[in-house]
């Protein structure tokens, strides 16, 4: 038989292990939340430092790339480049090199005649219209007239190491001389955006442009052609 005492101390250790057990779950729940937080603040800090090194990779491509561009734009043989061509007045009569005169003929700038009793040649004579552009010198003709301004609008990529880079970059023209249609279809058009190439050198503690290649470079560089097979 039970006594009083008996269900009283039985209901008193019920209680006790019922509240145990709410300890038992109140800790586990909170070490659960505390292993929760540890983890959003362990990915929310690694989120941060990734955020904080993009920022500075892309801070320090766009200081670099600035800097690039300035360099590029602050040479006055690429602001303001000459027209650079030279080619004899006595040229081998081929098609390649009637090609290259034809727009500067066409322009009235100069005439082109075959040497008579030589089919094999032809004589480039300046005409009074070109003598302001373009001068006769022992036997070469001479351009003697800037081809326009350009700029660097933007840089396009820089690849190398901390001694050489090559560069990527994209340009306009902002003034040309009419003069520079004697490069027929690949004369540059005002305004319009061309690539081009340039290689630095790091010296003297600060970077240095030492050649670049563009598509006006290349068109000019044709004229040379001329100099092939002259007498």
């Amino acid at each position: 038989m039970k006594l009083p005492g008996d269900s009283r101390t039985a209901d008193s250790s019920r209680r006790v292990s019922l509240s145990e057990k709410l300890a038992d779950l109140t800790l586990v729940q909170r070490l659960r939340d505390e292993e929760d937080y540890r983890r959003r603040f362990v990915a929310a800090a690694a989120l941060s430092l990734l955020a904080v090194t993009l920022l500075v990779v892309w801070t320090g491509r766009s200081l670099e790339r600035a800097e690039m561009l300035r360099i590029l734009n602050e040479q006055p043989a690429f602001q303001g480049p000459a027209m650079g061509i030279m080619f004899p007045r006595n040229v081998s009569n081929t098609p390649r090199h009637r090609e290259l005169l034809a727009a500067g003929e066409r322009l009235r700038y100069w005439s082109v005649r075959q040497e008579e009793g030589g089919a094999g040649r032809m004589t480039v004579r300046v005409t009074e219209w070109g003598r302001p552009m373009f001068t006769p010198v022992e036997g070469q003709v001479l351009a003697t007239f800037s081809a326009g301004s350009r700029e660097v609008t933007r840089i396009l990529s820089v690849e190398g190491g901390d001694q050489s880079r090559r560069v990527r970059f994209r340009y306009r023209w902002t003034e040309l001389h009419p003069a520079v249609g004697i490069l027929g279809d690949a004369a540059p058009e005002s305004g319009r955006q061309y690539d081009g190439e340039a290689l630095f050198s790091f010296e003297n503690d600060q970077w240095r442009v030492i050649h670049w290649s563009t598509p006006f470079e290349e068109a000019t560089a044709r004229f040379r052609e001329l100099g092939t097979q002259a007498r």
